[in-house]
């Protein structure tokens, strides 16, 4: 059995995820002025969220929590360290945009 969540939520994660990151990272993996970050997903919810943890790196081999995230079912993001409220919201449309169709 595999890990599953909501298409929207899933939606949402990925579309947030890749405009944050560089071609020259790891998909999971972005900077900006605030540092260096990842994201790992967590547990499986039963009502289909994204869950997970934000990790910020302190050097090349250390990274500390910078803490976790929320995307709702529906592909709302309720909070994602280490990203603007610009990238969170546009991810959110881009998620309510494809259940639409």
């Amino acid at each position: 059995m595999g890990w599953s969540a909501r298409k929207d939520a899933l939606d949402a994660f990925d579309a947030l995820l890749t405009w944050v990151g560089r071609d020259d990272l790891p998909t999971n993996v972005w900077e900006n002025e605030k540092g260096k970050f990842f994201a790992e997903t967590g547990k499986e919810n039963a009502d289909g969220a994204v869950t997970g943890t934000v990790w910020r790196f302190v050097d090349e081999n250390r990274a500390v929590k910078a803490g976790s995230f929320r995307i709702e079912p529906n592909g709302v993001v309720t909070r994602f360290p280490g990203v603007t409220k610009a990238h969170r919201e546009a991810a959110s449309l881009i998620a309510e945009a494809k259940s639409d169709f």
